[in-house]
């Protein structure tokens, strides 16, 4: 896995690359299916919901691994890109929030899901 796509995704160093691909598959799949299931009849364009997820991801990690690496990147992610989190609320019509808040479940799900001795989710 090349390190510019995984240092810019948030993705720690310790982790194997299989860890990501696991991490990025099960946002996708969580994130989409709940925005088709429940978000509202409109365009739901980008891949906000995947980098909300990984926000997610990283800081539920911190808080259920309890690891010093995880508390550090954690610590990190919400100092660099907390503010993200205002994105999850319904401010603009023609912003799909549901994809922010369905992003952002789904990272915090996987932590529970995907760990090193299991790759699938």
């Amino acid at each position: 896995m090349d390190l510019a796509i995984r240092l810019s995704s948030g993705q720690p160093l310790d982790r194997p690359p299989q860890i990501f691909l696991a991490v990025s598959l099960c946002i996708i799949l969580l994130s989409g299916g709940a925005l088709w299931l429940f978000g509202r009849s409109a365009y739901h364009v980008g891949a906000s919901s995947v980098l909300f997820g990984y926000f997610g991801y990283l800081v539920a990690r911190g808080w259920y691994e309890r690891s010093v690496t995880a508390l550090l990147v954690a610590l990190l992610t919400l100092g660099l890109y907390g503010s993200i989190v205002w994105g999850a609320l319904p401010t603009r019509s023609y912003i799909s929030w549901e994809g922010h808040v369905f992003g952002l479940l789904a990272g915090m799900l996987d932590v529970h899901f995907v760990n090193p001795s299991s790759v699938f989710c």
